[in-house]
């Protein structure tokens, strides 16, 4: 089953993406696509990359690298020589420090699966994100990006709790923190503040200490045809994230597979961001005041029977601010969990043209009481609303009384909200 989802997602993607990845270079904004009654369309075009992600004649190649050489030190040598491509053969590569990449650097591996930078970091917990101990930063950086290559936590002899059968039973141990008693493991993969023009392409990020990648402050990143999978830390606190917060803007996650993590979070004045075309095997959550405007569009969200939350979360109203206003959710097939029968006998709990916003701002502590709207576009029947109980989840001031009926009925003209075309490589720069 899960292999004939796979399948499913690669044939759609193909479909839509006649054979080039989102987030590469030669997309450009197609202004037939655009529909005046969603203004948000031409800032979600930008997401990513600007131009998009740099293609194999952009940057040369100045160094080829073998395992038991000092990342760092050639990464420092070839910043100075106006940056380019660091090749690295296939191996395992210890990161013993934090790895900074710097301007214009791109590390690359020759083989996905067999070229590992393997984290080896310990950290304490620490309650701000900025304070992580992460294993490669990308710190105030510009045209920076990681390509072709695994990322591998690997500092003790038990793998994170999670399960491989999508069926198996929910354990209150698998999201919890200090694994085996350890209380060091809260290391960040990757970590992007203050960033720009950068990215993660065609990676895999495993087994993470805590968050997976951490995107803070940041600008324009693209993270695309990427796996991230696994997390030792997935308790409270903030632990577990695939996070996109502190502002960040225009962010592009497109054909990744992301599970056995807590969330996939977009909070704290996070906007103009863009997930399309994802596999997710965990939760979209619009964590804790997020800027709104962000676009969740055309990805596969299925839920295991051993995952905590829905489909579509948002943070617990006592603790975290509502989400922000304009956050659409267009065209998503999602699965809750699995089938059960005579107990839960429907297995898909969103329609495929359903768009939920929120569309009443209330992002301080004072307006926890207040009314906070969600409109739903698209054809609609409240009394057979299978999903109305995960609105609830995701809205706990949810009112279906007329007054929070569509304001537009209509989806929009294309049937997408991302209205780019691929041009090829000469297409307009924005």
């Amino acid at each position: 089953m899960r292999q004939a989802f796979f399948l499913l997602f690669t044939m759609v993607a193909g479909t839509v993406l006649y054979g080039q990845a989102f987030g590469d270079r030669g997309w450009a904004f197609d202004a037939e696509q655009y529909d005046a009654r969603f203004p948000d369309m031409w800032h979600w075009a930008q997401a990513g990359v600007q131009c998009g992600i740099p293609g194999p004649d952009d940057f040369s190649v100045v160094d080829t690298l073998r395992s038991g050489e000092d990342l760092q030190d050639a990464i420092d040598n070839a910043a100075e020589q106006g940056g380019g491509i660091l090749l690295l053969l296939p191996g395992v590569y210890p990161i013993h420090e934090t790895l900074y990449l710097k301007d214009s650097i791109i590390l690359r591996g020759a083989s996905r699966s067999k070229v590992v930078l393997s984290n080896q970091l310990r950290g304490p917990f620490f309650p701000s994100p900025f304070d992580n101990i992460t294993g490669i930063r990308f710190h105030n950086i510009r045209w920076a990006g990681l390509e072709n290559l695994t990322v591998k936590y690997e500092v003790v002899d038990f793998q994170p709790v999670d399960y491989d059968y999508f069926d198996y039973p929910w354990q209150k141990k698998t999201f919890r923190n200090n694994p085996g008693e350890d209380f060091q493991l809260y290391v960040t993969q990757v970590t992007f503040d203050h960033a720009r023009n950068s990215w993660i392409r065609n990676c895999q990020i495993l087994d993470s200490g805590t968050d997976p990648i951490l995107v803070l402050e940041s600008e324009h990143i693209s993270i695309t045809k990427t796996r991230v999978d696994g997390a030792y830390n997935k308790g409270g606190r903030g632990n577990g994230y695939f996070n996109i917060e502190q502002n960040s803007r225009y962010v592009l996650l497109a054909e990744d597979t992301v599970r056995a993590i807590r969330h996939l979070a977009i909070q704290s004045g996070a906007k103009y961001n863009v997930l399309i075309s994802n596999y997710l095997e965990v939760d979209v959550n619009f964590h804790n005041g997020d800027g709104g405007h962000n676009l969740v569009e055309g990805n596969i969200i299925r839920i295991p029977e051993w995952h905590s939350w829905h489909c579509f979360s948002r943070g617990v109203p006592k603790h975290h601010r509502p989400p922000g206003p304009g956050n659409l959710l267009l065209n998503n097939y999602t699965q809750y969990k699995t089938r059960i029968p005579g107990k839960r006998d429907k297995i898909t709990e969103y329609g495929d043209s359903i768009i939920y916003t929120s569309v009443i701002p209330a992002d301080t502590v004072e307006a926890w009481g207040q009314p906070h709207v969600v409109h739903e576009y698209g054809p609609l029947d409240l009394e057979q609303m299978s999903h109305r109980h995960q609105v609830y989840e995701m809205n706990p001031f949810w009112d279906d009384r007329k007054s929070v009926l569509p304001v537009e009925a209509a989806p929009p003209h294309a049937k997408t909200l991302y209205p780019v075309i691929y041009q090829g490589a000469s297409a307009r720069c924005w």
